[in-house]
């Protein structure tokens, strides 16, 4: 399936930048581009199988197969809830999806659901340049990922983002489809918090639907075992920012694999995420910018980019785009991705 790019430089539909920057940037942004296309990119595939009406209301999207949806409900202005079927039959009072495998979290009959909470999704505090998002897109008509940069602090270009009120905040990424292995599955919830800037699309929140092994869908009444994307980084967490002169050679780079417990000593790959890599040696204590550089990507606009420029997409050396969320040291241990199209990753 051929890989449509969007970002934030094309976007020809509206970005919002107000309190219902979350639930409304999902519909205008990640709805218009995968079912409509935008800025000259064609539609993804992606169908509306289902939608309220309203700016702020339900919506349900399916995949180019049919046999992949996921509900996007609007819990608080910062906060929306994900549910995800094999089969689409309605959405219920709860907002979560009706269907075969129908599943948001995983607890049992949606008891825990997967909730997105991130307050500078795809927009700022106000639409001024220092303090606007920037996002990246990759999606077929089996896979969407996400990736996006943000701050709270009106953040200067070029050198005025090697500070640390910059560095420490970020932005994330999440993606939602099918696996490598055909696992139907949401990513990037983040738990415990209402007030953070950035969701991991590795770690503890993922919702799948198919057991790993069998390739079934799993009953909704089941509860099933811990599920994790990514791994620890290699290399410092902590608060203490740097520059660097330097770019990394060799660098270990990994598909993002979720998987899945069985029992207490093993478990098992339900595929990994199409769209990012992992580089759990990369340090993530590097100041924004300055991350770019050591990947080999400071170009030309290095010296005049601003945070939203972080995760535009830049051309590797192997002619394949690719582009760095924002996620800073102090808010994640996990090892950082990286969104590509890459062929090797979807």
């Amino acid at each position: 399936m051929t890989i449509r790019a969007y970002d934030h430089y094309s976007h020809t539909g509206a970005t919002v930048y107000n309190s219902e920057m979350l639930m409304g940037n999902l519909r205008s942004v990640v709805m218009e581009c995968l079912v409509n296309g935008s800025g000259g990119v064609p539609a993804a595939g992606w169908t509306v199988e289902y939608d309220a009406g309203e700016p702020l209301g339900t919506f349900v999207l399916g995949n180019q197969a049919g046999d992949f949806f996921i509900c996007f409900h609007r819990v608080g202005s910062n906060q929306v809830k994900v549910s995800i079927a094999a089969t689409f039959e309605g959405v219920d009072a709860n907002g979560v999806i009706e269907g075969e495998g129908a599943r948001s979290g995983l607890a049992a009959s949606a008891s825990s659901p997967h909730l997105l909470q991130n307050l500078q999704f795809l927009g700022g505090a106000n639409a001024t340049d220092g303090y606007r998002s920037g996002w990246s897109m990759l999606a077929n008509g089996e896979a969407v990922a996400l990736a996006w940069a943000a701050t709270a602090n009106n953040a200067s270009p070029g050198p005025g983002l090697d500070v640390n009120s910059v560095a420490s905040f970020g932005g994330g990424g999440f993606a939602f489809g099918k696996t490598s292995k055909g696992c139907g599955f949401v990513t990037g919830a983040t738990p415990g918090s209402s007030s953070t800037y950035f969701a991991h699309p590795g770690g503890p929140g993922i919702t799948i639907i198919h057991d790993p092994e069998s390739g079934f869908l799993i009953p909704p009444s089941e509860t099933i075992a811990s599920v994790t994307a990514g791994f620890y980084a290699r290399t410092s967490n902590s608060n203490v920012y740097k520059a660097v002169n330097w770019r990394y050679e060799d660098l270990v780079v990994m598909p993002l694999e979720i998987m899945v417990q069985r029992g207490n000593d093993s478990c098992t790959s339900a595929g990994h995420i199409p769209g990012f890599m992992m580089l759990p040696s990369f340090d993530i204590g590097i100041f924004p910018r300055q991350k770019l550089r050591a990947l080999g990507m400071d170009r030309s606009d290095y010296d005049s980019l601003r945070l939203q420029d972080l995760v535009r997409f830049h051309s590797g050396d192997d002619g394949y785009r690719y582009a760095l969320p924002h996620i800073s040291s102090n808010q994640t241990s996990l090892a950082a991705v990286v969104l590509t199209d890459n062929p090797q990753y979807w």
